[in-house]
């Protein structure tokens, strides 16, 4: 059941308080013009045409857009789950970002693009996109960083979202230096998450996999991250989730015909360089359902393990043709990973 169609009346009832609890002060209360406008935006996006939204998106500020109601969503958050891609990119076009943190219980809306609709998934990936092109076109570290901050891209999202396009192919290899050095000062690299990692690696690997990159520069840079060592790959496959250890994909994938082309043997032993040599390759498949362990596999080389492998990477290749924000496991949100 929709939480908006319940949303607008409970706001109505605590309409004497303000949106952020920090903005209690007389002087940070917004006036009551501005807070019946965001109320009435709210109604708007739950059941209103895209011009009634446009008309009550007017009078707002930026700062209106992306703050947040009692419950820590906000107005960009109604949009998706109204479903209305048109009203999603009215939201967007008028300055709300997907990129800011609401609640410690909302996701950022950048990071949910893998539970929506391949409407509403290609209406935000596309944007996202764009707005990124639009940044980084600019090849200036202080304009960029300036942007970066101006659009709530954290230096975890930067590093996050350069690996999503090194396995989309939409990536020119001279920024690569530019977001090195962008998260080399910011330090971003001991914030990241075990799990945070694991999804950076399993992109950037894929995508040196399949040839998109021809630089390891990127992946030298990640792997001064404390948590490096202990990162897995998860990579989808149409029975669920395959985990498995980075130097057991490399292995695996260049004996496959379909990426030998790829991978030369300097390239093979560059990326075997990053990672502890397995003296097994254990693959856990999970179900999709509950992700619970069904099978682990764990003899070197079978044909069985090719299997599981090409079956991952194909989905991945799958991903590159037909939108990879559907297809492709990028925008899963990052989980505990089982020790293997």
């Amino acid at each position: 059941m929709n939480i908006f169609k319940f949303l607008i009346p409970l706001l109505l009832f605590f309409s004497s308080c303000s949106f952020k609890k920090e903005d209690t002060h007389p002087e940070n209360k917004e006036p009551e013009n501005n807070r019946a406008a965001i109320l009435k935006t709210y109604e708007n996006i739950y059941s209103g045409t895209v011009d009634e939204v446009r008309a009550s998106l007017a009078p707002l500020t930026k700062q209106e857009i992306n703050d947040v109601n009692l419950d820590g969503s906000s107005l960009l958050d109604a949009a998706i789950a109204r479903g209305n891609p048109h009203i999603l990119s009215l939201l967007l076009e008028s300055g709300a970002s997907p990129f800011s943190s609401n609640s410690k219980d909302h996701a950022k809306a950048y990071l949910r693009i893998h539970k929506l609709n391949s409407d509403m998934s290609d209406t935000l990936g596309n944007w996202v996109y764009l707005q990124w092109l639009r940044i980084f076109e600019k090849r200036d570290v202080q304009k960029i960083r300036a942007e970066l901050e101006s659009n709530q891209i954290t230096c975890v999202d930067m590093l996050n979202l350069y690996s999503w396009y090194s396995v989309l192919s939409k990536w020119w290899s001279e920024s690569t230096e530019t977001v090195i050095e962008i998260a080399k000062n910011d330090q971003c690299l001991k914030n990241l998450s075990v799990a945070q990692v694991s999804l950076i690696l399993t992109n950037e690997l894929v995508g040196l996999l399949r040839g998109s990159q021809t630089s390891t520069d990127f992946l030298a840079f990640l792997s001064k991250s404390p948590n490096f060592p202990n990162a897995l790959v998860r990579l989808k496959i149409e029975a669920g989730l395959m985990t498995i250890k980075p130097h057991s994909l490399v292995r695996i994938a260049s004996s496959l015909e379909s990426y030998k082309d790829n991978l030369d043997p300097q390239k093979i032993a560059d990326l075997m360089s990053f990672f502890k040599e397995d003296k097994n390759v254990p693959i856990n498949l999970h179900t999709e359902i509950n992700k619970t362990l069904v099978k682990s596999i764990y003899s070197f080389n079978s044909q069985e393990e090719k299997e599981v492998v090409t079956s991952a990477l194909n989905l991945i290749n799958l991903g590159k043709s037909e939108g990879c924000f559907a297809h492709c496991n990028l925008m899963s949100n990052p989980e505990a990973h089982e020790g293997l």
